[in-house]
């Protein structure tokens, strides 16, 4: 198996155990995107505050993935940094799927 390439921006200020979480959660989404988009590949996963309200913060998560022949984007917000970014890598994962040659019958 080849190296991962991902790249992580501003990953929210967490416990070390849920951006453990998240980083896991981020390596699953690539391998399962490399089935469909073989070769070389980048992940870029982006975190940013989209609103603050009182303790809670809302969380902006922007994916994109850079292949040779193919550039897919996503982007989800919420409360929840691992919600937004469950939705974002699996509207990724979606759009991968859509890229894979039909086989074609014979």
């Amino acid at each position: 198996m080849s190296e991962r390439k991902i790249q992580v921006v501003h990953l929210p200020g967490l416990k070390e155990m849920e951006g453990g979480i998240l980083t896991r959660m981020i390596e699953n989404y690539y391998d399962r995107l490399q089935t469909f988009i073989p070769g070389e590949m980048l992940l870029e996963i982006g975190f940013r505050e989209a609103h603050k309200e009182g303790n809670r913060t809302k969380v902006e998560v922007r994916g994109n993935v850079i292949a040779p022949k193919n550039k897919l984007h996503a982007e989800f917000t919420d409360w929840v940094s691992e919600k937004a970014l469950k939705q974002t890598l699996e509207a990724l994962l979606k759009e991968a799927e859509k890229t894979k040659p039909l086989s074609k019958k014979n």
